[in-house]
């Protein structure tokens, strides 16, 4: 009798081990889940490891060090796994985070970005140096991470990252504010958005760079996309009062913008700083008062 109550509570435990229900993946992890590569998407590629998922709270778990910079682009959720392919055992780990908006997302690509990388037609853009892919498309960043140097390796981190590109159901639209920047003199694709303490001021958020060769100097221009009327006023006076306190303001422009001035950075050199309705717009180091008013033009020309 003992023998078959043993048998009859394994059967019991068995039963209850197998009943037990994995954790439910939320509306939105299953939203991010379904952007990785699919079973038999890409060919000979398969999924090696349980997903992961973190969010504001736990991602240092995953990015010690890193995950502030994420969060302060608004960094909502994200997933990881590594993929194996069956035939060469190549193993490539994916992360795809999600961003608060489409200029977040371009802000957190940004800044791991550089001018001199290679940069791909995937996602809205992409670039890749050695056993690294990475791209940003939306409100989503994606990294695709290899383990080796060789072309073939190179070639399957395309492969997944064309196949999520797919996945994602996203216009491929940069913020417009890229679209303002003159052309002429810019440095291509160092283009940059820093969504807190612009410039290292807290009272200054959402701010758009681009870099310039003038002169064989290097230059910086600049949009803030303020709220409203109050706070480009409010942000455009505690921005001048620090020039006046740390430098000096050399001159009152008129007649482009709504109001503007000229100044001495003791980091920049020569600054021209004007506001135009809820824009900011400044170039900072320029060879003279006549560049920086040049490139002011050309920007509103092209906000029109």
């Amino acid at each position: 009798m003992l023998k078959y109550f043993k048998i009859f509570l394994v059967i019991l435990i068995i039963i209850s081990i197998n009943c037990e229900k994995k954790p439910t993946l939320t509306e939105n992890q299953q939203l991010i889940k379904s952007f990785l590569p699919q079973e038999n998407q890409v060919s000979d590629w398969k999924l090696k490891s349980e997903l992961r998922f973190f969010q504001a709270g736990n991602l240092w778990e995953l990015i010690d060090g890193a995950a502030e910079g994420y969060i302060s682009y608004g960094f909502q959720e994200m997933v990881t796994s590594e993929f194996i392919n069956k035939n060469t055992k190549e193993e490539v780990i994916i992360e795809i985070y999600q961003m608060k908006d489409n200029a977040n997302g371009f802000g957190i690509y940004s800044a791991e970005r550089y001018p001199e990388n290679k940069f791909l037609d995937i996602g809205t853009q992409g670039y890749e140096s050695s056993m690294v892919l990475n791209f940003w498309k939306d409100k989503y960043y994606v990294k695709l991470s290899g383990f080796d140097t060789t072309a073939s390796v190179q070639k399957s981190l395309n492969d997944l990252a064309f196949a999520i590109d797919n996945n994602i159901p996203a216009e491929k639209v940069m913020p417009k504010f890229i679209s303002y920047f003159p052309q002429e003199n810019i440095i291509k694709n160092s283009e940059k958005f820093i969504a807190n303490s612009f410039l290292g001021h807290e009272f200054l958020k959402n701010g758009y760079t681009a870099d310039y060769k003038i002169e064989n100097k290097e230059v910086k221009f600049f949009f803030i996309d303020c709220e409203n009327q109050e706070t480009t006023k409010s942000s455009f006076e505690k921005y001048k009062d620090y020039i006046k306190t740390s430098g000096k303001i050399t001159s009152v422009i008129k007649g482009t913008g709504d109001e503007g001035f000229v100044g001495k950075d003791n980091y920049y050199g020569i600054i021209t700083i004007i506001k135009k309705g809820n824009i900011i717009m400044g170039v900072l180091g320029a060879p003279d008062q006549k560049v920086g008013l040049k490139l002011l033009k050309d920007a509103l020309n092209n906000i029109g």
